[in-house]
């Protein structure tokens, strides 16, 4: 009984380990991708300024 408990804590924290790798991974392409949109909107507000 208490070794099925011990094996379900170590894959819980494996699992927590993964969660955490994976959402920091998450954070960085969001900031990327936030990075990246706001170029392209800066690139779409010079260009229209430069239209006028």
């Amino acid at each position: 009984m208490s070794k099925s408990d011990h094996e379900k804590q170590q894959m819980s924290r494996a699992d927590m380990k993964k969660q955490a790798k994976t959402s920091s991974q998450n954070l960085v392409m969001n900031v990327l991708i936030a990075i990246v949109s706001v170029c392209i909107l800066a690139l779409i507000i010079n260009i229209f300024v430069l239209m006028k």
